[in-house]
């Protein structure tokens, strides 16, 4: 096994989820997981997996009702989004950046799966590890986008503190608050607050302690562990992929769903 962070959880019964981060630069987190991954470009396109080997180029959300093959999207300070729609047993994984969330990438997959025979009010989301609104800096135009797409709400003023260094940030830039912003667009989409989850780690400033393999996420469900060739690879601290705080980087982050093969009983 190449080195890799990565945890895995239920969703709900008959739904796993996970997500994996590279530890150095030539681990590949889709290589270890066998995900089916779009080819990212900030659109709103939402590709559906019919069956496996399908190829998905100038996509940003994909969606599938096959058992036993994870889907996922890769990130690096953007947000990723799983989507598990019971009634249809179909899930999707959707890259929320910037421009997605503006074109409101999170509600066009609902209702692509609203037009599959999906109910929004018994939809479950998970809004995965992105930037926090503390250290998503941006200048005045983009703020002005996310006003103008009705997301103002989600624009916050200064001050603030850089998380990494403690230092003062430059008090005329704005910063995007784009977790809670995506969640904004799931609840205006009807997926009722009980069925969002939230992942509260920033992949900018915030340092993921492994521990010793196999260790339990504390409050997510989830099972961590560390591999490298099979063994544990204890850390006192990782960081994960942001472009923000590693500008240039070719590390992201995989964050992945599939309903498991077994239905449950």
């Amino acid at each position: 096994m190449e080195t890799i962070l990565s945890a895995t959880g239920l969703l709900t019964p008959g739904v796993e989820y996970g997500r994996v981060a590279p530890l150095a630069d030539d681990a590949d987190p889709v290589k270890a997981v066998g995900a089916v991954v779009p080819v990212q470009t900030h659109s709103l396109n939402v590709g559906v997996l019919t069956e496996p080997g399908q190829s998905f180029p100038d996509t940003d959300a994909l969606i599938t009702r096959l058992r036993g093959v994870a889907i996922g999207v890769r990130t690096a300070d953007c947000i990723p989004v799983l989507l598990y729609a019971p009634d249809i047993e179909a899930v999707a994984a959707v890259h929320a950046g910037w421009r997605g969330t503006v074109g409101d990438i999170v509600g066009v997959t609902v209702s692509r799966l609203e037009a599959m025979g999906a109910d929004a009010g018994r939809i479950m989301a998970h809004v995965g590890i992105g930037i926090c609104g503390d250290c998503f800096e941006v200048g005045s135009e983009l703020a002005v986008c996310f006003e103008d797409a009705g997301l103002g709400a989600f624009v916050l003023p200064g001050p603030f503190t850089d998380r990494l260094t403690g230092e003062p940030m430059d008090p005329d830039r704005r910063h995007i608050d784009l977790r809670c912003a995506n969640v904004s667009r799931l609840l205006r989409r009807g997926i009722p607050e009980a069925n969002i989850s939230v992942a509260p780690e920033c992949t900018r400033c915030s340092e993921i302690a492994p521990g010793p393999c196999a260790a339990s996420v504390a409050g997510s469900g989830m099972t961590l562990a560390v591999g490298s060739e099979g063994k544990s690879a204890a850390r006192s601290g990782v960081r994960l992929p942001s472009w923000r705080r590693d500008h240039g980087t070719t590390r992201r982050m995989l964050t992945w769903i599939r309903l498991r093969e077994e239905c449950p009983s």
